[in-house]
């Protein structure tokens, strides 16, 4: 793995005033979970200055709303795994494990002088869709109808039931003098 990584901080998250580390804290966090990968490896191949660029183009570039994370096995013979940074889906994405994050449409950077908030602020900047290997034996379509069908039916029917029972709640209140 190439790239030049000082103090735990690539070079290029520290140039042109940008500060792209708690995001890439945030990735890695997600990321070493959703995809059974080694910590290591993962961290270097983020701070390659690629992938660096990658990240701070979809943090700034309002154009570019994903950022696509896809582990893939080598075909090299080792137990080797390749992972790859891309801010658009390619056919090649079909075949790994790819996670997605989608930006909220206003999205902004994490304010420095919220020590410690960084992490918590971030999370609620993304939507984090774990594509898993759909390619394999799940075509986009089953995809789509797993998530619209388990995640997003449930949510527009809670959200219907609560605004149904809003709607139906009164407020009392007393009469006012000034009412009179």
């Amino acid at each position: 793995v190439h790239g030049d990584i000082t103090d735990g901080k690539s070079l290029i998250s520290q140039q042109n005033g940008i500060e792209v580390e708690p995001i890439n804290m945030f990735l890695c966090s997600v990321c070493y979970s959703l995809m059974d990968i080694d910590r290591d490896h993962f961290y270097k191949v983020l701070h390659l200055e690629e992938n660096q660029q990658k990240i701070k183009s979809f943090c700034t570039d309002s154009q570019i709303k994903i950022l696509l994370v896809s582990k893939s096995a080598l075909t090299d013979g080792n137990s080797s795994v390749e992972v790859i940074f891309r801010t658009e889906i390619t056919p090649s994405d079909t075949i790994s494990h790819s996670i997605a994050f989608v930006k909220r449409n206003v999205f902004h950077m994490p304010d420095k002088k919220k020590n410690g908030k960084d992490h918590q602020e971030i999370s609620t900047q993304f939507q984090v869709i774990n594509l898993g290997y759909y390619g394999s034996d799940y075509s986009p379509f089953e995809l789509t109808h797993n998530y619209v069908q388990n995640c997003f039916v449930p949510i527009f029917s809670n959200y219907k039931s609560v605004m149904e029972n809003t709607k139906h709640c009164l407020l009392y209140t007393s009469p006012s003098p000034r009412d009179s």
